[in-house]
């Protein structure tokens, strides 16, 4: 189910890096909408303006919100996640999109990169640390925008771990 703010929240919005981040939470599983929703909200650096649970439909209703940042599960029940990746862009091509997952994220994240999301997230980073990494993430994205070559701290980390363990 698609929720929203009311119309008049949705159409203040503040100019980029001033204010908070609108974000879109894409998930089939209510319970992690809500806990992501209660994290941002409560932060000062984002908020929720639509939440989908991941039909396209729904999707696209999300993205008429005009989002700066899209959460997009990528284990949507029998869809996945980058599967609908391609409409998102087209539908916001101004708006981050992180995909996140409980997968082994080895193989999620190349799939998430490949199909165009600008990062990856691991499900626990998510329900933790999220409003600030999301923020992080965000200004590099804005830089990507302007033609910079940029890396995701998150993404670092997780090479660096991987390059230890081998």
């Amino acid at each position: 189910m698609s929720q929203s703010l009311p119309s008049d929240e949705r159409r203040s919005r503040s100019p980029a890096g001033a204010g908070r981040l609108r974000v879109a939470v894409v998930d089939d599983f209510a319970p992690t909408r809500a806990l992501v929703r209660a994290k941002l909200d409560g932060s000062g650096i984002a908020f929720v303006v639509a939440e989908a649970d991941g039909s396209p439909e729904q999707v696209a209703e999300a993205c008429s919100h005009e989002p700066d940042v899209i959460l997009l599960d990528q284990q949507l029940g029998g869809l996945r996640g980058t599967e609908l990746l391609g409409d998102v862009l087209r539908t916001c091509p101004t708006a981050m999109v992180a995909i996140y997952s409980a997968l082994d994220p080895g193989t999620e994240e190349a799939e998430a990169l490949r199909a165009g999301a600008f990062t990856y997230y691991e499900k626990h980073l998510v329900t933790q640390v999220l409003p600030e990494v999301i923020s992080e993430d965000y200004a590099l994205f804005r830089r990507a925008l302007a033609g910079e070559d940029v890396c995701t701290r998150s993404a670092v980390e997780r090479r660096l771990t991987m390059s230890e363990s081998s």
